[in-house]
């Protein structure tokens, strides 16, 4: 007669429980959501927190980067110069973070912004464009793979990214229209240049971006950041990204209430405060990427492009450490891959630019800006806008100078993978 009593107490037991259940994790996931929109339909800022010690807000994703903090810290300790200014602050307000690469530019951005490193051009308030297309590089949108069409893409720090200079004064615009003057349209070259980057982040543009374009040549240029001493080298900030953690981590970042709550933990407790005590802000420091690995990861970036098919050509700027130079060069001879140093082909230039004989036209457009005085007394400024960064004479000496290397390059069957010894990774 009451066999059945058990069973039915049972199946209600459990049937709480699994309500209990549905309670205890969708009340959660419910209120989260509704955050979640209201958040996104006010328009909550979330990427820039007021803190202390910097003169305007402070992107979110900076103060998330123990690296760059760190950096700040031991500057404001040591009484190196303060990169807490105003100009430096909003050149990095169009980006944010990114997988793979640590960060790149916000999609669809399109501001002015001043070259933080020209005390002229900061006095005078002249910007350069920034513009990004949707995949959060600088320049156009990047149209699908075309039948007939060549494809460039370049990958490399601020100097292929087009620090200071206006799009169209940039070797790739410059370099582009001249591929082009005989048959419309058959080049494009597309940019996936990031200010600030080095050669571990190049491997993981390659990868990641770079190679699903399907390019026909890669223009590598990196060795301006790599020998740059840091608290924390590259390889270790970056290693995480190909584990679950980044996973989970870069799946967080497109929740706008996580990032409202991490911006409100940072303007709380600013981690900018200095405490002279603490001995880790003022710890060595280690090259971004030391010498081996710098030699290594251009080796591995040409020989994996050649694997897919795409030739290659390395482009040497602002790289200022002789070491990190010597083995760009060498990898160019082991790997026969044409290079462009733009740091020999400046300083070669630079009486014709003085006395008026090349580019008359673009260095007066410089003098107007910065007085035959300053020319005068810096001449790395007919070349570049800051004394690192190609201005637009320094971008068109570059394209005169790829333009043949280019073409050459496309004309040559692909070279089969280099088999020297001193090619190979250890």
């Amino acid at each position: 007669m009451h066999s059945g009593h058990p069973t039915v107490s049972t199946e209600r037991g459990i049937s709480t429980w699994l309500q209990r259940l549905v309670l205890l994790a969708g009340l959660p996931t419910l209120l989260l959501v509704v955050a979640e929109l209201t958040i996104r339909a006010i328009g909550v800022e979330t990427d820039l927190a007021y803190v202390e010690n910097a003169p305007i807000a402070v992107p979110v994703w900076l103060l998330a980067d123990q690296a760059w903090v760190m950096e700040r810290q031991a500057d404001a300790l040591i009484g190196v110069r303060n990169l807490l200014t105003v100009e430096n602050l909003a050149a990095m307000y169009p980006f944010e973070e990114a997988r793979w690469i640590q960060y790149r530019m916000k999609a669809n951005v399109d501001t002015r912004v001043v070259n933080p490193w020209n005390n002229i051009e900061v006095e005078k308030k002249i910007s350069f464009r920034l513009r990004s297309n949707s995949d959060g590089f600088r320049g156009e949108e990047i149209p699908p793979r075309k039948s007939g069409v060549t494809r460039i893409v370049t990958i490399g720090d601020s100097s292929t990214f087009g620090m200071g200079a206006e799009p169209e004064h940039m070797f790739q615009h410059i370099l582009e229209a001249k591929l082009n003057e005989q048959i419309a349209g058959h080049y494009e070259i597309i940019n996936l240049g990031i200010s600030g980057q080095n050669t571990r982040h190049g491997l993981g543009t390659l990868r990641h971006y770079a190679l699903p374009l399907e390019p026909d040549l890669l223009v590598i240029s990196y060795g301006a950041n790599d020998p740059r001493l840091v608290p924390i080298a590259t390889d270790e900030l970056l290693a995480g990204d190909d584990t679950w953690v980044g996973t989970v981590r870069f799946a967080m970042l497109k929740w706008r209430s996580y990032r409202l709550l991490r911006r409100l933990l940072f303007t709380y407790r600013n981690p900018l405060t200095v405490d002279p005590e603490v001995a880790a802000v003022v710890a060595p420091r280690v090259p971004a990427v030391s010498v081996d690995e710098y030699r290594e990861n251009l080796i591995e970036i040409v020989q994996t492009a050649r694997q897919a098919g795409v030739r290659t050509l390395l482009l040497s700027v602002c790289t200022r450490n002789k070491v990190y130079v010597a083995n760009i060069n060498n990898v160019s001879k082991w790997t026969n891959t044409p290079i462009v140093n733009a740091g020999t082909l400046f300083r070669e230039s630079l009486d014709a630019l003085a006395d008026g004989t090349l580019h008359r036209e673009k260095v007066k457009h410089y003098r107007s800006i910065y007085g035959r005085r300053a020319l005068r007394s810096r001449r790395q400024w007919y070349v570049t806008s800051d004394g690192c960064h190609p201005n637009w004479v320094g971008h068109t000496l570059i394209a005169d100078e790829m333009l043949p290397l280019v073409r050459k390059a496309l004309d040559t069957p692909l070279q089969a993978d280099p088999n020297s010894p001193k090619t190979l990774k250890k």
